[in-house]
C-alpha cells in the first residue's frame, strides 16, 4: 500500500516539529518546509526537509513540485508556519506590519495554491490559527490580522475544494509554549496574567497542540470544511 504524504510548514520547530514527529510513527513522508536551516539538525532524519520562504512564489512552486517528484502526490497540508511581533500602533513600522502579514497570510494562500494543485479526492488541508483572530488584543496587530484572514480564506476555499472532495480547516488555540511567546515564557509574573485569562488555568504545551491538529485531520476532518475548531481552556470566553 502506497504511503501518503503529509507537508508541514514551519515543520522545524514547535507545534509543526510536534505535528511531524506524530505523523512518521504513523508511516507517513513526513516533508517540513521551514526557513531556519539551524533547526535541521534537530529534526529527525527519516523527515524530508525542504528550505524555503512560504511567502516566495517561486520557492513554494519549486518546493512542492520537488515533493511530488518524489511522492506522487499530497494527502495533507498544515499551514503552520507563522511570524508575530510585539508593538504598539503608534510605532509600529509599515513595512513590519507588510512582512508579517505577508509571511502568515500570502504565505498561506501560496502554499496552498500549489499543495492543491498536487491533491486528490479525500485530501485534507488544516490551517494553523489562534483565537486571537476573533478576539481582539493589542500590541499584535499584524499577526492576529494576518490569522483573520487566513480564517475566511479558509471557509472561502472550503465551498470551492468541496467539489473535488477536498477539506480544509482550521484549529485555535490558546496561550502555547513556543518560541514566539518567549517574551512572557520566561516570566512567572507574565505568566501568572496569561493564567488568569484562561478559564481552565491550561497554558499547552506543543505536542498537546500537535495532537488536537491530528486528531481534527484524523476523526473529523473527511467529515466538515471549513470548519474551526477552537480549544483554548475557554481562553476566548474572557
Amino acid at each position: 500500500m502506497k504511503k501518503k504524504t503529509i507537508v508541514i510548514t514551519g515543520g522545524a520547530n514547535g507545534i509543526g516539529k510536534s505535528i511531524s514527529l506524530l505523523y512518521l510513527n504513523d508511516g507517513y513522508n513526513v516533508c517540513v518546509i521551514d526557513n531556519s536551516n539551524d533547526s535541521y539538525n534537530n529534526l529527525n532524519k527519516e523527515i524530508d526537509y525542504y528550505y524555503g520562504d512560504i511567502s516566495n512564489e517561486f520557492q513554494m512552486r519549486n518546493v512542492f513540485k520537488a515533493i511530488v517528484d518524489t511522492y506522487g502526490s499530497i494527502d495533507i497540508l498544515v499551514n503552520n508556519a507563522g511570524k508575530q511581533e510585539i508593538s504598539s500602533f503608534e510605532k509600529m513600522n509599515i513595512s513590519s506590519f507588510k512582512r508579517i502579514v505577508n509571511n502568515n497570510l500570502n504565505g498561506m494562500f501560496i502554499c496552498t495554491k500549489y499543495a492543491y494543485k498536487y491533491m486528490r479526492s479525500g485530501s485534507k488541508i488544516l490551517n494553523i490559527l489562534s483565537v486571537h483572530h476573533f478576539k481582539p488584543r493589542v500590541n499584535k496587530y499584524h499577526y492576529d490580522v494576518s490569522k483573520a484572514g487566513i480564517n475566511m480564506l479558509t471557509k472561502e476555499l472550503a465551498l470551492e475544494f468541496a467539489s473535488k472532495n477536498i477539506t480544509i480547516n482550521s484549529l485555535s488555540f490558546g496561550a502555547v509554549k513556543t518560541n514566539m511567546n518567549k517574551e512572557w515564557l520566561d516570566n512567572n509574573e507574565e505568566i501568572d496574567k496569561v493564567i488568569s485569562k484562561v478559564p481552565l488555568k491550561i497554558i499547552f504545551e506543543a505536542n498537546e497542540i500537535a495532537l488536537f491538529a491530528k486528531n481534527i485531520l484524523d476523526l473529523f476532518a473527511s467529515y466538515t470544511t471549513g470548519s474551526d475548531f477552537i480549544i483554548d481552556g475557554g481562553r476566548s470566553l474572557v
